[in-house]
């Protein structure tokens, strides 16, 4: 009996109900955006149908309901051909209700996001504490995954209506920013990939692993009004529009800016103050939102003066001052933004440059009007804050009363009794060299002494010296010199050189004496400009290498010259581009035989050559920690082997280098640094036994020591993957049994393209790809390589060096001393051998060379003077202790699929 795709769906789906996805199921509707995902079987790929299968009489396909879900969602039921009961892998949902279009449910893989966060160097204790911290989130479900040894995390919603699923993935986004701002952890700045399929059965489920089950249950449904008012904001990152949320508030002029001073924060976990002033400025009537993509509070200054002046300041143990010269019209409006700092405290800017504010407010050396919340306030903060004028004469800030000279102190936490006859007489407040607090006032004749603690000076001045410092704990955040100059380590630690952003606005290296001059040239004087660059050594920048992520991930790491994507992924749930799908078959058809009979690549659904390349390219644009096999592609000229190289380096920008000198060059190797994909087009490795050796050792390194002119050697993470080209195969220096090189032979194609013709049609086509890129599911790692290295024929030819006796030997003989063959048989099984494996004929050897290549086989030894008889009777020359293996069984002919 047939069924509709929908009517399937429920059948299939509540007869596998267990007591783990129970509620799973039954809140499944044909209403809800649903994934289908089929294994591939024994089925053959379907050329020209994507994810399709065939076994000769029926066609088994993925589904999606509904289709366009990003944009104008739209489903018609149809029959469905093919039993789910033989053919389904998973079946998930996303939680977006298609039909009513609205939010019901959000889930996380929350292996995925650690995965991300343990790139950025996280440690397995610290990943413990953010899941003990998200399974005490009250609105959050927390159940094993499907196998069981992961967990997944699900967010309750009351129906929040959402247009589309990019709508839903940007709400799913906002929900990970709120989970930040009570964990701690910044999930949202390390998945992009939000609201996405979670499965309520798979086919790895079991009674043992006890996938799906519930840990830990929620307690609380998600309303739109306890969501921040900008959660759509993350549209346009989750498109791949945007790598972090846009603070609209800032104006364009001031974005790159922005994005600096942000970066060069260092991250200031969420503390029990923090929170708690956060609520009640939420509370206040201004629009107050936490931002986790920038860890960073949006909300208006006279929000923050009235907490700081109310009954709520005593509460929440507020300390220091606060003012502002807003007046605060438009409650709905943000006008600054806060960075945590220890303690419960914040360091708050204005969203323009060179903003006017309160006498208690300073502009950075970048031009940002800026001052502390919540933060006992330092000696020119406060003396300002009473009327303090700052004096040369003086060395400090000289009052008109000594009155207001003790409130300043009183702020800086220094209580002092002065006899009345004195608060209103001239006052100073100074620093002494080891920066405490000094006060005077001025002395009269006859003055008794004001208390025990005063001095008098010559100069006219009742002094006392406190304990207290003029200056608080300052800001572990220097940002003066980051516009100019900044000094990188590794992330190692390791010294990396002095970036110098010249007047045009790009960074170079530079030596330090360089430096010094350039900013002398800036109008520094030299002792100024010393102690610029030694500021920057006090607060340097970690360069790190993180490829296809945000220039300035957070923290005071700088993601310099990181490869990035070139293009945005159409939004199509059936991306279409033939140029490249006739690439990728071009390129894999003599994979097609190794693929077949490889058990990783059948295993995982790889069933061609095509997808087998497809996976790593996926692999270096996806996940560019893990590591790929040498790809050497070799045939004729104009056969496209260089066009593998040509077509990643149109997707990408930066992230690919010829790495031909740094093989060859012992001393500098710098163009490797943050490169994806490292090729070699024809040059002869076969000869060049060092960098044979030294590209097999890098394709496997998790480290890469990079060395630079004018810069210290220094270490990065290693995430190069090799591709070599030439016409000639003994150009790539291939052993027996070898573990790291796939070795692709590439035919001419019968009707070849101009190549500007078929970059043009590659970049028309590359939105597309990428969305197929993007929805590409990569299969778990084959050891340690991410794919398996395939044994090819042209392989093995490369291995021996010519040698086919010894290649025959090892590949269809055996040792058994109990055996002896016929040596006309043996040969002819040889040529036999020879025809098959598209030996020429001038390289097919006669009978002779096998007496010396048959001494030992296996650890036995082979002779030669023996004979054996023939059915017709005769006697023939033969050897004993050899036998030819069981000939492998007839594989079915291979379809040609899309890759």
């Amino acid at each position: 009996m047939t069924y509709t795709v929908t009517e399937a769906f429920r059948r299939f789906l509540q007869a596998r109900k267990t007591a783990a996805n129970a509620d799973l199921i039954d809140a499944w509707t044909p209403a809800m955006e649903t994934q289908l995902n089929v294994a591939p079987g024994k089925g053959e790929p379907v050329a020209g149908k994507r994810s399709t299968w065939s076994d000769g009489t029926n066609h088994w396909f993925n589904v999606r309901i509904p289709k366009n879900a990003a944009t104008d969602p739209s489903f018609e039921d149809y029959t469905l051909t093919f039993p789910l009961e033989e053919h389904a892998e998973g079946i998930g949902c996303t939680g977006w209700d298609w039909q009513g279009r609205c939010s019901r449910w959000a889930g996380f893989d929350f292996d995925t996001i650690t995965g991300h966060a343990k790139g950025i160097g996280i440690s397995d204790e610290a990943l413990q504490q953010v899941k003990d911290a998200a399974c005490a989130l009250p609105y959050v479900e927390v159940r094993k995954s499907t196998g069981g040894g992961g967990i997944h995390l699900y967010v309750r919603f009351d129906g929040i209506p959402t247009a589309n699923h990019t709508e839903h993935a940007a709400l799913a986004r906002c929900v990970l920013g709120m989970m930040a701002s009570e964990t701690g952890f910044d999930f949202a700045s390390q998945i992009d990939a939000c609201g996405g399929v979670m499965w309520i059965w798979h086919r790895k489920m079991t009674a043992a692993n006890q996938g799906l089950s519930i840990i830990k249950p929620a307690t609380k449904v998600l309303t739109a009004n306890v969501l921040p008012a900008n959660w759509r904001d993350h549209i346009e990152v989750v498109t791949r529009r945007r790598a972090k949320v846009r603070i609209n508030e800032i104006a364009e002029e001031y974005q790159d800016p922005f994005e600096a001073l942000a970066s060069s924060r260092r991250i200031i976990p969420l503390d029990k103050s923090h929170k708690a002033q956060i609520e009640a400025l939420m509370r206040s009537g201004f629009t107050t939102l936490w931002i986790a993509d920038h860890h960073l509070m949006q909300t208006h200054t006279c929000a923050l003066q009235a907490l700081m002046e109310g009954p709520e300041a005593k509460e929440l143990k507020l300390k220091g001052l606060f003012k502002t010269e807003s007046q605060g019209r438009d409650h709905g409006s943000p006008n600054c933004f806060l960075f945590p700092l220890p303690d419960g405290g914040w360091k708050v800017y204005r969203f323009s440059q060179g903003v006017t504010e309160a006498e208690t407010w300073t502009q950075d050396g970048q031009g940002w009007t800026t001052c502390y919340f919540n933060r006992a306030p330092d000696l020119r903060t406060a003396a300002r804050a009473y009327g303090g004028a700052e004096s040369t004469e003086a060395a400090g800030f000289v009052f008109d009363r000594a009155a207001d000279a003790l409130k300043a102190a009183g702020q800086m936490g220094e209580r002092i009794d002065l006899p009345e006859k004195y608060r209103e007489r001239t006052a100073a407040l100074k620093r002494t060299k080891d920066q405490r607090l000094v006060v005077h006032v001025k002395r009269e004749d006859g003055d008794a002494k004001p208390g025990q603690g005063w001095v008098s000076q010559r100069s006219g001045w009742w002094e006392r010296v406190t304990d207290t410092p003029a200056d608080t704990r300052p800001d572990d955040n220097h940002t003066e010199a980051d516009a100019v100059i900044r000094v990188l380590v590794s992330p190692t630690r390791e010294p990396i050189g002095y970036a110098l952003r010249s007047k045009c606005g790009t960074w170079d290296f530079q030596t330090q004496s360089n430096c010094r001059m350039f900013l002398q040239s800036l109008g520094f004087a030299k002792t100024e400009a010393e102690v610029l660059i030694g500021s920057a050594v006090g607060t340097r920048w970690v360069q790190v290498c993180l490829p296809f992520q945000h220039e300035f991930p957070g923290g005071r790491q700088w993601n310099l010259n990181a490869p990035q994507y070139a293009y945005v992924p159409a939004d199509t749930d059936e991306p279409h581009h033939p140029t490249w799908d006739a690439l990728f078959l071009n390129w894999g058809r003599s994979l097609d035989k190794a693929v077949r009979e490889n058990e990783w690549c059948q295993a995982n659904g790889i069933k061609t050559g095509a997808r087998y390349l497809l996976i790593c390219y996926a692999t270096m644009l996806l996940r560019p920690d893990r590591k790929l096999p040498i790809l050497f592609f070799w045939g004729e000229g104009n056969s496209g082997k260089s066009t593998y190289i040509e077509a990643f380096q149109l997707l990408v920008i930066g992230g690919w280098a010829d790495a031909k000198r740094a093989l060859a060059d012992g001393q500098f190797n710098g163009e490797l640094e943050n490169c994806v994909l490292a090729y070699v087009d024809e040059h002869d490795l076969g000869k060049d036994a060092k960098a044979a050796s030294k590209i097999k050792e890098w394709s496997t390194a998790l480290n890469l020591s990079i060395r630079k002119m004018r810069c210290n050697q220094y270490t990065v993470p290693c995430y190069l993957h090799f591709v070599q080209c030439a016409n000639d195969p003994t150009h790539c220096r291939v052993y027996p049994a070898d573990c790291r090189i796939v070795v692709v032979c590439i035919t001419k194609p019968a009707t070849p393209i101009k190549k500007e013709d078929l970059h043009e049609l590659l970049k028309k086509e590359a939105p597309q790809f990428m969305r197929t890129i993007m929805d590409l599911t990569l299969p778990p790692p084959d050891g340690r390589m991410a794919v398996a290295v395939l044994d090819t024929a042209e392989k093995r030819h490369l291995a021996y060096d010519g040698e086919h006796v010894a290649q025959f030997v090892d590949e269809v003989c055996v040792y058994d001393p109990t055996s002896r063959i016929a040596k006309q048989v043996l040969h002819d099984r040889y040529l036999t051998w020879c025809v098959d494996t598209d030996i020429p004929d001038a390289e097919r050897m006669k009978i002779a060379p096998f007496g010396r290549r048959l001494l030992a086989i296996g650890g036995g030894k082979v002779t030669n003077d023996d004979k054996v008889t023939t059915e017709n009777g005769s006697r023939k020359d033969a050897y004993t202790g050899i036998k030819i293996k069981e000939p492998a069984k007839p594989q079915p002919k291979q379809l040609e699929e899309t890759p």
